[in-house]
């Protein structure tokens, strides 16, 4: 639970990442009662994901778990509703005791590379107690840098890059162990291709533990939502499941309306690539009055300047911020 007090409040593709999962709630609503659920996470020091999730559906029953000791006696003073209990707990201890008849949603907001094994076992002890109609959300840290920062050297040289991927991919290897899906190589540590590895991995964690379930009880895990995004050092990795019962899956389909939500990802090969521009208020308003029908092109041009290195990069800013324009935050001077 490593980044407790990181003001995530303030970055804009982690807020558009956490409107999506909102938006996502809103749709499962119209086949699962989400007022009547109960909401455990990794809270933090500023819990907004809590208040967003009782503002949007009232939920009443909430928990967040905390290891540090500094985080959480200052998530115990920004407690910003009495329905939110929190506790000073490793998320391993919670899921080893975990057991629930409520119906539950849980986020586990994972941030250290270097602990990926350990997180993935965590992910299986839960899924097996998850109940039909629970869902669950995982962020993962989808930085290969993250596992050894740095450049090693070689007899007083410096590690090229292709040196680097190697030392990379073997440490990955001998972190995940059977965790690591098959057909991938060091190439694949790059910050486009590891959130599918990672992906990948998860799945084959989550599947094998499933299995058996699923062959005794006819219940399995259904993918719905992924993403990866970077606002600091750190890309992450967020995906969402639900568990449903075989045969299930049409009829949850059609009322929730998934099949033609544009954001979906109802497998594990592909995921939402967020990065929006960090936006002034006039730059944004700008922007929104030419929406939805602007290109980027035409946007840029009436802007007069970019926000990349290049008109390329600029061009691919403003195609993400049209993706997701709906879901991006608004910061404002509050005065008290």
């Amino acid at each position: 639970m490593s980044g407790a007090n990181v003001p995530y409040h303030m970055r804009q593709n982690k807020s558009v990442d956490r409107m999506l999962f909102i938006d996502l709630l809103t749709r499962l609503n119209r086949y699962i009662p989400i007022p009547d659920y109960r909401y455990v996470s990794f809270g933090a020091a500023f819990l907004e994901d809590f208040k967003l999730l009782h503002s949007h559906f009232g939920l009443r029953s909430m928990l967040s778990i905390e290891m540090d000791e500094q985080a959480f006696l200052r998530q115990t003073f920004n407690l910003p509703l009495r329905c939110i209990q929190n506790f000073r707990q490793k998320s391993g201890d919670f899921i080893d005791r975990y057991n629930s008849e409520t119906p539950t949603i849980i986020w586990l907001d994972y941030a250290s590379a270097k602990e990926l094994r350990e997180q993935l076992q965590e992910i299986q002890a839960l899924v097996v107690k998850l109940r039909v109609g629970d869902v669950l959300k995982v962020t993962l840290n989808a930085n290969p840098e993250a596992m050894s920062p740095g450049l090693h050297h070689y007899d007083g040289r410096q590690e090229t890059v292709d040196e680097k991927r190697d030392r990379l991919f073997k440490q990955l290897d001998t972190r995940l162990g059977d965790f690591l899906p098959t057909g991938y190589s060091p190439d694949d540590l790059s910050p486009i291709r590891f959130p599918k590895m990672l992906l990948g991995a998860s799945r084959d964690a989550i599947t094998t533990a499933f299995d058996g379930r699923r062959l005794s009880e006819g219940v399995y895990i259904q993918p719905l939502l992924s993403c990866a995004y970077q606002d600091g050092p750190h890309q992450m990795l967020t995906f969402t499941v639900i568990v449903l019962r075989d045969g299930e899956k049409n009829d949850f389909l059609d009322k929730t309306g998934l099949n033609n939500w544009g954001y979906q990802n109802l497998d594990w090969e592909n995921f939402n690539k967020i990065s929006v521009p960090a936006l002034t208020v006039k730059e944004k308003i700008s922007i929104d009055r030419l929406l939805p029908g602007g290109s980027a092109e035409e946007i840029l041009t009436q802007l007069g300047f970019n926000f990349g290195r290049n008109n390329r990069e600029s061009v691919e800013a403003v195609e993400n911020y049209k993706k997701y324009y709906r879901y991006y935050p608004n910061y404002q001077r509050v005065m008290f």
